[in-house]
């Protein structure tokens, strides 16, 4: 191999690399994310310590999903309610899109929340923010995720993407009806709007320089692109999918109008 050829195959290596690791990680993380091993897992597989996400008998509220369900919309909703509210700051287990977190959850007694998405539209969204994840990755985590969290349903307030991304309110208001809880009600007013995107933009500038296409606020780029994502070959799972998706909108229903209370012996850990 030639001098000037080396860094251009030693660049391809790396993508190579690269992209096997992204496939072995997601694996585990289907495999494990609804299990005790899930954390250890995710301490030595993920740079950075990211143990503040994770629910702890302190927590005041988790909110998980699937990725891209709205979790971090949701996540500053609550937190700008309490900003408003001029109360103490929110302690939120988040990001981790593991049902592990809603085990530690129902054994501490943590109000949950279960963010609910079209898995076709986490798909697109998903293989758009992480470029090398393919949509059969996503849509095979969307259903192991949803599985494993199923035994956990009891213990959650599930909200729709519609719900959650559309009227805050509904679902502050319905968490503390069910949990027996107080978090601060939505203001409803342009500002608190307003300051939630703004804190949603500033963790995309942060995390990825304000790419429109990563973005947590919607944007016509986006929007564009999310149709090119092709689906071709996942018919199958996407089929498995959307009768998942069935269940739980109907476990919506019942979760939104029944109250917790989170006075029930503890799941086993």
């Amino acid at each position: 191999m030639s001098a000037a050829a080396a860094p251009t195959q030693r660049r391809r290596d790396g993508r190579l690399r690269r992209f096997y690791q992204a496939r072995c990680f997601y694996r585990l993380m289907r495999l494990l994310q609804g299990t005790p091993l899930f954390y250890p897992f995710h301490h030595l597989s993920i740079s950075g310590d990211f143990r503040h996400l994770e629910v702890a008998p302190d927590s005041d509220l988790v909110v998980e999903g699937a990725q891209r369900s709205a979790t971090s919309f949701t996540f500053h909703a609550f937190a700008a309610a309490n900003d408003t509210a001029g109360r103490p700051p929110l302690k939120v287990a988040r990001h981790l899109h593991a049902a592990a977190q809603y085990r530690r959850a129902a054994r501490w007694k943590v109000p949950a929340l279960l963010l609910l998405r079209d898995p076709a539209d986490c798909a697109r969204s998903t293989a758009l923010f992480h470029r090398r994840t393919s949509p059969r990755q996503v849509l095979k985590m969307w259903i192991a995720f949803h599985r494993s969290a199923w035994r956990w349903r009891r213990h959650l307030l599930v909200v729709p993407f519609a719900v959650a991304t559309r009227s805050p309110g509904l679902v502050i208001a319905a968490a503390n009806r069910r949990f027996g809880r107080d978090f601060a009600p939505w203001p409803a007013t342009p500002l608190a709007g307003a300051l939630v995107m703004k804190r949603l933009e500033e963790a995309n500038n942060k995390r990825d320089g304000g790419n429109a296409l990563t973005s947590y606020v919607p944007n016509a780029v986006k929007e564009e692109a999310k149709q090119g994502v092709d689906l071709a070959g996942c018919e199958r799972l996407l089929a498995r999918a959307r009768a998942l998706h069935r269940r739980w909108l109907k476990e919506s229903e019942a979760s939104f109008g029944a109250p917790e209370g989170l006075d029930r012996p503890a799941a086993s850990p």
